[in-house]
């Protein structure tokens, strides 16, 4: 298993990173360079790359290792990889030579797939020189710090490659992040988690091309039934760390490439998994303590999200509807248009966040806090680790109580209050969290109930606060584009005369969901 932290460094930081005191502090010797040359293999179909795996052969001096890379995670730039390598003669893949190594179930049906060597095609190359210092670092932890500069080459386009890695040898991998923060005080670094293989499989993407980026949900939490509650919190903040940071690459490329419809996911999920993390991390505040600093951060991060998120919905589906259903008012769409207008300056806003050192600094700090973890108390003092199921089904009858005594009620028109529409939603936002969190703790099909009512509540109260926080934004129009001012007009009269049918709506999903038994485990 391989464990390495990457960060990118600009080109013209180099000078100053081999210069750097840490290098001179920890380093165990002289730095060792060599170039680098490797050939990466796949088939037609990337096979390999489906199954998240990097095949290789690389020249070492007058010496050919091809190794296979797959499985594993990336936390925060922490890649862990499993990594098998042995010698061949020249060029090609052996892969007769490398299947006997290969000791993990999947990786080994992967490579014994019938054909797959006859498939095997060279799609990409990279060539970098590397410079290596052997590093022993404050606590004992020995790291290689690799620095490599050079390029990757689909033979049609290229990219540069300028990155540092810091391989575990031995230790603990949160001295690798402690060592990233302290370099990352003078030299801008940021946490990458892409991987070679990862930048040369982007380059077959044609110039221009306005596919949308890979949108990722939330990944199912899966605990083994003794498991303790550190180890349970390790596991959902990685979780939603991994959701989080698995939609940033499509953030970020839309501000680089432009703003487009089919991409605005990427936003909504990455905004969904910064809202999961910080849930978790309230939820467990009297059990491990997260930095005040890091918490304001995440609420700055998603606040900014928010402001894009909020003009996506009214551009493409506010808007979008209404203009659908009264196609004869011509100057919806031109509304629509200008909503899209801001909606593409609040995603440059927040790829520009996305790819700052700032948000890499707290990716980082939050990755060594999930290293470090330990149960403590508010108050400092040590506590039992204790059971995560009993500490999930405690969470999710407290919040199932809470959100029951948010009851709306309704007046004798069968309107909720907006006040109490307000309170309920974020009762309902804080009960489904540790659900789906612990959901595998419960057997049977209840809990599946309940989540989905949970669900549908939460979707159904939305669209009310969806078209309440359209208001400010369709004034904001209004005022900028006063020929539009009509229009803007049309659009909040007709959500206006909407509202008491949804929140009837509202009311009658509650109903039903206040109906439902509450999971046992």
């Amino acid at each position: 298993m391989e464990i390495e932290l990457k960060l990118l460094i600009a080109p013209e930081d180099v000078g100053a990173f081999r210069r750097h005191r840490l290098l001179k502090e920890f380093s165990c010797g002289k730095p060792v360079s060599q170039q680098l040359v490797s050939t990466y293999f796949d088939t037609p179909d990337l096979y390999l790359k489906q199954h998240q795996a990097a095949l290789r052969v690389r020249k070492l001096g007058r010496s050919w290792i091809q190794t296979l890379k797959g499985g594993g995670r990336v936390d925060a730039g922490l890649h862990q990889r499993h990594e098998w390598e042995c010698a061949v003669k020249g060029r090609q893949v052996e892969l007769a030579s490398l299947l006997p190594l290969v000791d993990e179930p999947a990786a080994r049906l992967l490579l014994e797939a019938p054909g797959l060597a006859a498939r095997l095609q060279e799609v990409f190359t990279t060539s970098f020189r590397r410079t290596a210092w052997m590093l022993r670092l404050p606590r004992g932890a020995e790291v290689e710090l690799a620095l490599d500069q050079g390029f990757v080459d689909s033979g049609e386009r290229q990219t540069v490659i300028s990155e540092i890695e810091l391989e575990l040898k031995s230790g603990e991998p949160g001295e690798l992040f402690d060592f990233a923060l302290a370099l990352q005080e003078d030299i801008p670094v940021i946490g990458c988690n892409a991987s070679k293989a990862e930048c040369g499989f982007a380059l077959r993407q044609p110039a221009g091309d306005m596919v949308p980026a890979e949108i990722w949900k939330s990944e199912p939490l899966v605990f083994d039934p003794h498991v303790s509650l550190i180890e349970g919190v390790q596991a959902i903040v990685r979780n939603c760390m991994t959701h989080v940071q698995r939609n940033e690459a499509g953030v970020v490329a839309e501000g680089a490439r432009g703003y487009h419809p089919g991409s605005v996911e990427c936003l909504h999920q990455m905004r969904v998994g910064l809202r999961r993390l910080q849930s978790c991390i309230a939820m467990f505040r009297r059990q491990v303590a997260c930095p005040e600093p890091l918490r304001r951060q995440l609420a700055g991060v998603n606040k900014a999200l928010g402001a894009a998120r909020d003009w996506d919905v009214l551009a493409h589906e506010t808007i979008h509807a209404i203009a659908h259903a009264f196609p004869e008012e011509s100057q919806l769409e031109q509304l629509r248009q200008r909503a899209v207008v801001h909606a593409r300056l609040q995603h440059r806003h927040a790829a520009a966040m996305i790819g700052s050192v700032a948000y890499s600094r707290l990716m980082l700090m939050l990755a060594s806090w999930l290293q470090t973890l330990q149960t403590v108390a508010a108050d400092g003092a040590a506590v039992q680790p204790g059971s995560l199921r009993r500490f999930g089904e405690e969470k999710i009858r407290s919040r199932q109580r809470k959100l029951l005594q948010r009851d709306p009620g309704r007046s004798k028109d069968n309107r909720i209050s907006p006040a109490a529409l307000h309170r309920l939603r974020i009762a309902v936002k804080k009960a489904r969290y540790p659900a789906e969190f612990f959901v595998s703790c419960f057997p049977g099909k209840r809990m599946q109930r309940y989540l989905q009512g949970l669900t549908s509540l939460q979707d159904s109260l939305g669209r009310i606060t969806d078209a309440a926080s359209s208001t400010p934004m369709l004034l904001e129009l209004a005022q900028r584009h006063g020929e539009l001012e009509q229009a803007a007009g049309f659009i909040r009269g007709y959500m206006a005369a909407q509202m008491p049918c949804k929140e009837k709506q509202a009311a009658a999903v509650w109903k039903a969901f206040a109906s439902l038994k509450l999971p046992t485990a």
